[in-house]
């Protein structure tokens, strides 16, 4: 017997034109037809199923048509079903570890604004007499303010002693205008740094 038309590849396999046989789909591909694996999925060479291919673990990555996953380097994160690729971490975060799904934020009173930093000391720290309060995962220098109690900012920006007899303590970054005079003290003028003591008149 003879036959007249010709049989289809099951799911997961193909076949070349006027072949006689179904074989299944190469690594790095899949389904029916066979089609490459889209990135952040996989098929290894002899991997039992060839219907569909397998979701990279987190915190790695493929690219298309790939038959394994290889893990987030240094400074880098991702790689979930949402993020099928691996990506640098953003300005004010850093990763020192591979294979993972997220970066970590730079500690308070430093910053960074580079991408895909790999160290904790990659993240740069705001000078003594400034402070990022409590945030973490800065991304710029401006993220540095003074530091209350100790310092005022000036008209220009810069960090000055608090004056005798002044209260800095309002806020991290408090300007001139804001500062209150301690209890037994007083200033003629908002924009006055003079605090003068009550009991000298």
């Amino acid at each position: 017997a003879s036959s007249t038309k010709c049989d289809t590849c099951g799911i997961g396999e193909k076949s070349e034109e006027g072949s006689a046989k179904c074989t299944k789909c190469d690594a790095g591909e899949a389904g029916t037809p066979c089609t490459p694996c889209t990135g952040g999925r996989y098929r290894a060479t002899g991997a039992i199923s060839s219907a569909v291919c397998e979701i990279c673990p987190s915190g790695w990555s493929s690219d298309v048509g790939a038959a394994s996953c290889s893990s987030c380097a240094l400074g880098k994160y991702g790689a979930s079903p949402e993020m099928p690729s691996c990506e640098d971490c953003p300005a004010g975060k850093y990763q020192d570890f591979g294979k993972q799904q997220i970066c970590k934020d730079c500690p308070v009173d430093t910053y960074s604004s580079s991408l895909g930093k790999s160290s904790k000391a990659d993240c740069q720290v705001c000078p003594d007499e400034k402070t990022t309060g409590l945030a973490e995962g800065s991304t710029d220098a401006s993220a540095c303010i003074c530091k209350k109690v100790d310092y005022y900012t000036d008209h220009e920006q810069k960090c000055v002693a608090c004056p005798e007899g002044a209260d800095c303590s309002v806020h991290d970054g408090v300007m001139l205008p804001r500062i209150v005079a301690q209890n037994g003290f007083w200033r003629p003028d908002p924009n006055s740094t003079k605090f003068s003591d009550c009991r000298q008149g």
